[in-house]
């Protein structure tokens, strides 16, 4: 193969490639329009709090910072130490009536000093997911996902 056939092929496969979703900087309170057609969207606000979800079609939604932050009660499935909250605030997330959001991701930004104040171990925390009741988080034991 020839260095204008690979030329040639990586033009081919970029031509090809979707773009990535550029990452919007977007403010809390502030009306967020989810694209369609199962495009990324993807949503950094100023604390570095970031949601990405997937959408079959054009939505809205809109994130508040609440305060205070999600109380123990709301937190099911833990195996060992109660729930522990590393924010003093928590996010309330709304739609215009969205039920086909079809995946999404919410990072909370959480510092190394955050964790060091809550006595809490990056290595115990864990990826919670919303309950099939959509009345509290569960924690996912076999998941952690802590980007430090």
């Amino acid at each position: 193969m020839t260095s204008g056939t690979v030329y040639s092929l990586l033009l081919l496969f970029l031509s090809y490639t979707p773009a990535l979703a550029q990452t919007q900087q977007v403010q809390f309170n502030q009306v967020l329009n989810v694209n369609g057609d199962m495009n990324l969207n993807s949503f950094q606000f100023p604390d570095r709090s970031k949601i990405e979800t997937f959408s079959q079609k054009q939505q809205q939604i809109i994130v508040n910072q609440q305060t205070p932050a999600i109380p123990a009660n709301q937190v099911t499935g833990t195996t060992g130490q109660p729930f522990v909250a590393i924010s003093p605030l928590s996010m309330t997330i709304s739609t215009n009536g969205a039920t086909d959001l079809v995946g999404g991701q919410i990072e909370m930004a959480m510092t190394a000093q955050n964790l060091q104040n809550a006595a809490v171990q990056p290595d115990n925390t864990y990826v919670a997911m919303l309950s099939p009741d959509r009345q509290t988080w569960m924690i996912q034991e076999t998941l952690r996902s802590v980007n430090t």
